[in-house]
Formats: C-alpha cells, structure tokens, sequence
C-alpha cells in the first residue's frame, strides 16, 4: 500500500450543515454540476457506515463513553497476545484517516483509532476550548483515551502501544506527563511529527511559509461557502467519503481548532511560537517509558532537526512531509 505507512508500521509492531445564499449555490452548481454536499457530522457517520459495510468488512464502528465518542477498531482475528494499538489522530484528521492503514496491521493485533471529542464525528467536549484551563484540556484528552480503552479492551493490566501523530502525539505527551494517561498502562509510545519540541513550529522562516503557517492562505478553504465554490477542485474525491476526507482538513466540522490554535503565538511575519516547549516532559516521559519518534525530512510544518538531540528516544526520519500515513 503504502511505503511509508509500512516502514512506520514495523516501527510500532517491533458540524454545522452548510447553508449557501441562492448566488453562491448556484455559482456551486454551474461549476461543478453538482448539488452543494452535506459536510455535517451526520453524513460522516452515515458515510463513515457505509464504507465499513461495502469496502472494509474486518473494521467496526464503537461508540464509548456514553455514545459520546467514536473509535475505528480492527480486532485480532489470531491470538497472540501482543500490546492493542491505539491511534490518536492530529489536527485536521480523525479515525476515518486512518481507515486503510489500520487495515494494514496483522491479523494478530487489535488497532483502535479515536476520535477525540471535539474532532471526527465524536461529540463536542461539555465545555468550551477556547477558554477552558490548557492542562485541563489534556487531562480530560487524556482520561478520554483511557476510558475509551477500557471499554473496548477489557484485559486486566493492559498495556497499550499509543500512536500520535503531530497535534496527536503532543495530547498523548502532555496526558501521560500529567498522569491522566498511567505509565504502567504504556508499552511503548510512537510519536510522529512531534511539534513543540523547539519554539519554533516549522522550517519556513520565509513569508510565503508564513502565510500558510498563520492560516491565511487557508483560510479562503475554511469559510462556510468553501465546499460550495472550491470542491470543483480541492475537494473531489473518489468516493462520498473520500471528498468528505478532503473536505474536513479545511472545514471545521468541531471545535477541535479552537485549542490547537491557543498553543501557539504569532508575531508578525516571523513563524508562530510555541507558548510551552515540551523537551523536559519528553525528556520526563522518555526517562521512564519507551519513546520512538517519527519524522518527515520534507516536513515543513515540524523541524525535525532537535529531535536529533533527544536522549533516550529513538528517532526515525523518513522520506515524507508532515502527513506520514497518508503519503503515498
């Protein structure tokens, strides 16, 4: 499938409905000749069950946590007794993402990929992201994860290898850091395209990569009209949820975006700053768990440069951009 997914794998074994005025809805249909496409969190539930039904038969679809949350699992089908994987997704993807490259593990492991509340097609989290205590937040990520599993995985003193991927792999950091997420619990931690790590978030030190880093050049794609001018040509996909897929990196489906947005600070046309650096939690964790690290050599949203110099994690570069598991 795909080569960078594989090597990453043997790494880890070893909504609001869119409403258009009469004018852009129109300008949508003489473009694309297609009616406006529902992004709402119920299509993706509804697409996201029809995938499952018609294409990948060993995936199913659970909801934990009072029907609150939603998790992609794919059970062992040969027992073996090896640690259940658990994906946390980043910014802009959810468990849906990650559908295929679940699909890849072997037979003889149990991978489970979450939506966190607030992303994906879990429920919103009771309170608000924009405004909530930051280590508050991580906790209750963190507490989430935890429970969730404990539903799903019901074996005495489990112990679980976490996956993260960029904003992801820092929930899954700053949980265990806290203790939300126990280090007894970890068999082994995988972080990819780890932001945080120095102050500053990417290699761009340049204004075009400013304007992608600040989100201006994005932000066109992120308005409640985007689906409706631009799918013509973002957005088309192979399948009803393939488009959803693309559509969801550029429209908020939940309020995941508000937090993301409160870790960092920008200051003009230098790149953003991180408010916290994590290197002492990682150096924290790493001291008494099992750390890997994953990085892009093209990434531009993460230097992998100080990860070079991190004692005790191992760090593995790979030929690839932010996005790992969805490079082809």
């Amino acid at each position: 499938m795909l080569v960078i997914a594989s090597t990453i794998l043997g790494s880890i074994i070893g909504t609001p409905i869119l409403i258009a005025s009469s004018m852009i809805s129109k300008l949508y249909s003489i473009v694309t000749r297609n009616n406006p496409i529902d992004v709402s969190r119920l299509s993706f539930i509804r697409e996201i069950s029809n995938y499952i039904e018609t294409t990948n038969k060993r995936i199913c679809s659970q909801w934990v946590c009072n029907g609150k949350v939603h998790v992609l699992c794919r059970y062992a089908t040969v027992f073996s007794g090896f640690s259940p994987i658990v994906f946390i997704h980043g910014t802009g993807s959810s468990s849906f993402n990650f559908a295929e490259i679940i699909e890849q593990f072997p037979k003889t492991h149990d991978v489970f990929c979450i939506d966190l509340p607030g992303w994906g097609i879990s429920e919103d989290p009771p309170f608000d992201l924009s405004t909530a205590d930051q280590s508050y937040v991580f906790s209750y990520y963190g507490e989430t994860i935890m429970s969730a599993m404990k539903e799903l995985y019901m074996a005495a003193d489990a112990k679980y290898i976490f996956v993260g991927h960029s904003f992801g792999s820092l929930i899954l950091l700053k949980s265990i850091h806290l203790g939300n997420i126990p280090r007894n619990a970890i068999h082994k931690c995988v972080l990819t395209s780890l932001p945080g790590i120095s102050p500053f978030t990417s290699r761009y030190r340049r204004l075009w990569g400013t304007f992608i880093i600040m989100g201006w050049l994005e932000s066109m794609f992120k308005q409640w009209w985007s689906p409706y001018l631009f799918r013509a040509f973002l957005f088309r996909g192979w399948s009803e949820l393939d488009t959803l897929q693309r559509m969801h990196k550029f429209i908020p489906n939940g309020k995941g975006y508000q937090f993301v947005g409160r870790q960092m600070t920008f200051r003009g046309l230098l790149p953003p700053v991180w408010i916290k650096v994590c290197y002492n939690e990682l150096l924290n964790v790493a001291y008494t768990n099992k750390i890997e690290l994953i990085g892009g050599k093209s990434d531009t949203i993460v230097d992998i440069a100080p990860m070079r110099h991190i004692c005790n994690c191992k760090l593995y570069e790979l030929n690839g951009g932010h996005s790992l598991f969805l490079d082809k």
